[in-house]
């Protein structure tokens, strides 16, 4: 009896050390997913600003050369717009976009808010209603909107901005 006792034990034991152990190996991976979301979301992030880089920097830069400050849209015009020929029209904007990894969709929603930004440190926001400058910050937040099949979410917003300049564009 006493023998079996001890056996029981030993099997008790050893099934706790193999489920702790494979309690860290799961931990592990959700980890290492996680990671791997969380690189996706940048991608998505990076592709957003690379699509608003090729917009005019203003409707007022779009065909032509901005001679004031003036010109600018205004930051509490700054609106979506159906067009979308200028990055201040992408203001507020929200999508849903979908990456597809190793056969399995994910989607993500992608928040896009325009800023002029500082011109003497343009990753500054020059905040003000009326503030206008040669250059525009574009922030864009990436949020997972599902888990995937294993019920991993994107731990975090993940938030890539970048500043635009009108370069020659803006001749004031």
């Amino acid at each position: 009896m006493q023998q079996t006792m001890m056996a029981i034990l030993a099997l008790v034991v050893v099934s706790m050390l193999v489920l702790s152990h494979q309690s860290r190996i799961v931990h592990g991976r959700v980890k290492v997913i996680q990671n791997e979301i969380a690189m996706i979301a940048t991608g998505v992030a990076v592709d957003r600003l690379e699509e608003i880089g090729v917009l005019a920097f203003d409707q007022a830069t779009r065909d032509t050369t901005a001679t004031s400050v003036g010109a600018l849209t205004p930051r509490g015009n700054f609106r979506f717009d159906l067009m979308g020929d200028d990055i201040d029209d992408l203001d507020g904007v929200a999508i849903d976009t979908v990456r597809i990894v190793n056969g399995h969709p994910i989607r993500f929603g992608v928040m896009t808010n325009v800023f002029y930004a500082d011109e003497s440190d343009p990753d500054k926001v020059a905040y003000g209603a009326t503030t206008r400058t040669k250059f525009k910050k574009v922030v864009v937040k990436v949020i997972s909107h599902e888990a995937t099949a294993d019920m991993i979410r994107l731990p975090d917003t993940i938030r890539v901005s970048r500043s635009f300049s009108c370069g020659s564009r803006c001749a004031w």
